[in-house]
């Protein structure tokens, strides 16, 4: 290798090296292959400004807290530059895995930590942003109410998907102390049919970029927070639901706990 594959200490790669390391893991779906082949180049630029895995991250947190800012201030401009940041902070999401793998450091707990932040927390502020933009425009307080709203129904979906998470482990490692037979494989598996159904509700969310930029060329972000304040607390009360009862179901898999 020579010295001039090197900058500032650390190995400089190709894109066709960088693809390898992308495509290490698995992706699915025609949307998630574009981005991985568009963050190549991101890749290489974060490699030169010697970045962690963490820090490109955390810069996706700010990029979406930029945008759920620019839409709040109900500019056609501002909300352009919204979207663009939230591609921005979809690149470094798909570019932090494939660093972390060139470079070898992976960390479980922090990055799990960032991404659930990013994912979670970050776009839960997009719906209230876009609420307060149309009421600066209109002058329409609904505008803010159902941008509440959807921004309420985000973070109680995030809070189940955690929470059930959480709970199915924690009965887990109970089960196993008190050596009661459970196969974890099946703890947490719900019928394929149902995994369908949830998909739907899910769809909304994975691709509120897409969609943002969609309404915004017709003319009917109106239309779009008017949406999201129905559809996200209806889909909390959806996984609640679909929680509790695949809970109650699971009660005969786990048996009594331990207290």
């Amino acid at each position: 290798m020579e010295e001039s594959d090197y900058c500032g200490g650390e190995k400089m790669l190709s894109l066709k090296e960088i693809k390898g390391y992308a495509y290490q893991k698995k992706m699915k779906g025609t949307y998630s292959h574009v981005m991985k082949h568009l963050c190549l180049p991101f890749v290489k630029i974060f490699l030169f400004l010697h970045l962690t895995a963490n820090q490109i991250t955390i810069l996706g947190i700010i990029f979406s807290y930029v945008a759920a800012g620019l839409l709040a201030f109900g500019n056609l401009y501002y909300a352009i530059a919204a979207i663009l940041f939230l591609y921005l902070g979809e690149i470094t999401d798909y570019s932090d895995g494939t660093m972390a793998r060139i470079r070898n450091s992976v960390t479980r707990l922090q990055s799990d930590l960032l991404c659930h932040f990013y994912h979670q927390g970050g776009y839960a502020l997009l719906y209230f942003g876009l609420g307060l933009g149309l009421f600066r425009i209109t002058g329409n307080v609904l505008y803010i109410v159902f941008g509440c709203f959807g921004t309420i129904g985000h973070l109680t979906s995030s809070y189940l998907f955690e929470t059930k998470e959480a709970l199915l482990r924690e009965h887990h490692h109970k089960s196993v102390e008190g050596k009661i037979n459970v196969q974890m494989g099946n703890v947490g598996a719900e019928s394929k049919l149902k995994q369908r159904i949830l998909k739907l509700f899910v769809f909304p969310v994975k691709y509120v970029r897409s969609i943002l930029l969609l309404f915004l060329l017709i003319g009917k972000l109106d239309w779009l927070v008017i949406f999201y304040g129905l559809f996200l607390p209806f889909r909390a009360l959806i996984f609640f639901t679909s929680t509790f009862l695949f809970f109650k179901a699971e009660e005969k898999t786990l048996g009594k706990m331990p207290k």
